[in-house]
């Protein structure tokens, strides 16, 4: 760690909005595209790099500045990228990106964040209900169309399909 940054953790520490704008400036684009290359959303990337500087500063007090700054806000970083995946388990959307995984970046960082999205999202699947299940990956992991899993489950009526379908999106 730099001496600059340890200078600017105990500015924070002191309650220094300065030294901790000065971190902020450091570190947000870094910590941005990070979660960017893990959530594949703006919004949501943007947001896990504010949801991580609030929790610095909140726990401000304990921030040890002989322990690595940098470790410490990725650590935090990536907790917050599990719980909002965990969050968005309902949407269809996060099983897609998951589907997208980077493979540009495998260090072994972002390996341990993908199994443990990926383990969550499985996780988040084998509690729905058996036929949603089987809808699940008839669509996403057979790559049937509507029709054809309506037909393969002998659905015939329009209602039963959407109500079927209504979570794959």
């Amino acid at each position: 760690m730099s001496v600059t940054t340890r200078e600017l953790i105990k500015g924070v520490r002191r309650n220094d909005p300065n030294c901790f704008e000065k971190l902020f400036v450091i570190y947000r684009v870094k910590l941005f595209n990070f979660s960017y290359r893990q959530l594949r959303c703006r919004e949501d990337a943007e947001e896990i790099v504010q949801d991580a500087f609030i929790k610095i500063w909140e726990n401000r007090a304990t921030l040890n500045e002989e322990l690595s700054f940098n470790s410490y806000l990725f650590t935090i970083t990536k907790n917050l990228i599990i719980n909002k995946v965990r969050r968005k388990m309902a949407q269809p959307a996060v099983f897609d990106t998951l589907g997208e995984y980077s493979a540009q970046d495998h260090s072994t960082e972002n390996d341990i964040i993908y199994r443990d999205i990926t383990f969550a999202a499985e996780r988040a699947i084998q509690k729905l209900p058996a036929q949603r299940q089987l809808v699940y990956n008839l669509s996403r992991r057979d790559g049937l169309t509507y029709e054809e899993i309506a037909c393969k489950l002998g659905i015939s009526s329009r209602a039963e399909l959407s109500d079927a379908l209504s979570f794959v999106g």
